[in-house]
């Protein structure tokens, strides 16, 4: 072979490998779908193939905000054989490609509407071809006490159409059953018509939903609210009811499902862990990842809560401690009244105040590793075993700082302490009024936490609207 044939030769060869092996791989560019007002062909395919038509099929419509209650949700069907009938509608692509084994999955992103019109949609389908199903909104949680589906009119019972949680005396699709039947179907037809008239662009699902009985002759149940608790019907004060744990304990044992409607997106989560609704996914509850600590009695105005909910995040954090949060505070409010053309301030003393209200639990986040106030009730519920405890209760000299060190001797305190795997450091009889700002090493030692924390603006106010848990 000639000089200049094997170049030739060698160019090419070396061209080839490159390009078969060495060259990087050319961008995938993503093909844009087409918005659609119907569900797409995928649905029908994917509900005939991988869905057991026998059963009711169990549904929720997810986004990348409600990720992380999906495995919740299967968890909870699994002991009761219902998580292989169970799917999740995406509406986008981190819902698609989250990571969740054995949670099958659709996509619906393109379809125009969102999470109402998918719901109608889906529905429809549904009766349309002779399956029953249950709808199960992504902000519910399951408390997993017992099958949600016993607590329910049975499927092979004939005096129903569709059942219904109950919100305000009203019906909540939040958690939604129907079976196929003429009435069903005249139901949704109608629903849907109201859904494609212009009128009612933005509309709610939940409305239509309420509007699309009006005129027809539907066989509907309202489950039992004790059952089946919507938590806009606890709007009024609700540490009144639900602020303890023995009063969380019962809501537990006592409830099948709870839907959080009416509650901040961003504390969604901590809600479904303190209200019993998580589950032991990744061994939440049965992998101990550490020792604990807990507060209580923390009291006082503003300022001293504060000090002391600061107090107790660096002590964790010096002590290589997981933070139990505290179920609630007492806490002296300072709210205005009004006294003839005066505004005037009325101090109040509250004494069982939701920690969720003090505190963004969202910037707890990066600062501190934490669990719910309800963390040993829960493991207990899914192992069987108590969180042994030791208890340390406070005094003044605790907060002296140590010599040569800028760490209150409570640090050194908490770091000697062995044995149990969570150690309570109680505040009560500890005179919180002089300690109000604490002395100047202690104000300093939580400075930096203080800073870090997202105080609640509504922490002076008794009642809460919706969605303004903490403002």
């Amino acid at each position: 072979m000639r000089p200049a044939q094997r170049f030739i030769f060698l160019s090419i060869f070396i061209f080839v490998a490159w390009y078969l092996f060495l060259r990087s791989p050319a961008a995938k560019v993503a093909i844009p779908v087409e918005p659609r007002d119907d569900l797409p062909p995928t649905v029908a395919k994917f509900v005939k193939k991988k869905l057991n038509k026998a059963r009711p099929i169990t549904f929720t419509i997810a986004d990348e905000f409600s990720l992380d209650n999906l495995h919740n949700i299967r968890e909870k069907l699994l002991p009761w054989g219902r998580a292989s009938n169970y799917v999740v509608l995406c509406l986008d692509e981190p819902c698609m490609k989250m990571n969740a084994g054995g949670i099958k999955r659709i996509d619906v992103s393109m379809v125009r509407g969102g999470r109402g019109t998918v719901l109608i949609l889906f529905a429809l389908y549904l009766i349309e071809n002779n399956y029953s199903f249950l709808h199960v909104d992504s902000d519910i949680c399951i408390t997993g006490t017992h099958d949600i589906f016993s607590r329910t009119l049975k499927q092979i019972d004939d005096s129903w159409d569709v059942q219904f949680m109950e919100e305000n005396d009203k019906l909540d699709p939040g958690f939604w059953m129907s079976r196929p039947s003429a009435g069903t179907l005249a139901y949704l037809r109608a629903t849907e018509a109201l859904l494609k008239d212009p009128k009612n662009k933005g509309v709610s699902a939940t409305y239509l939903l309420r509007e699309g009985i009006r005129g027809l002759s539907l066989r509907y149940h309202l489950l039992d609210a004790k059952d089946f608790k919507s938590w806009a019907d606890y709007q009024a004060w609700e540490s009144q009811n639900f602020a303890t744990e023995p009063q969380i304990d019962v809501l537990i044992q006592g409830t099948t499902a709870i839907h959080f409607t009416c509650i901040d997106k961003s504390i969604r989560p901590y809600f479904g862990k303190l209200f019993g609704g998580w589950s032991d996914y990744n061994g939440y509850y049965s992998n101990i990842r550490g020792r604990y600590l807990m507060v209580s009695g923390i009291s006082g105005d503003k300022d001293q809560v504060i000090n002391f909910i600061a107090l107790a995040i660096q002590l964790a954090i010096d002590s290589g401690r997981i933070l139990i949060l505290p179920y609630h505070v007492e806490i002296i409010q300072r709210q205005m009244k009004k006294v003839g053309p005066d505004t005037i301030p009325e101090y109040k003393r509250i004494p069982t105040f939701p920690f969720y209200r003090v505190v963004d639990i969202l910037s707890l986040n990066g600062v501190v590793d934490y669990v719910e106030a309800s963390f040993a009730l829960n493991r207990e519920k899914f192992t069987g075993n108590e969180v042994s405890l030791d208890t340390l209760v406070l005094d003044e000299g605790m907060l002296e700082l140590e010599k040569g060190a800028g760490y209150p001797k409570l640090v050194t305190r908490v770091r000697q302490q062995s044995g149990a795997a969570a150690l309570s450091i109680e505040f009560q009889g500890f005179d919180v009024r002089n300690a109000a700002g604490f002395e100047r090493g202690v104000k300093d030692y939580v400075k930096t936490i203080r800073e870090k924390l997202r105080i609640c603006r509504n922490i002076d106010e008794k009642e809460t609207a919706c969605e303004k848990r903490c403002t």
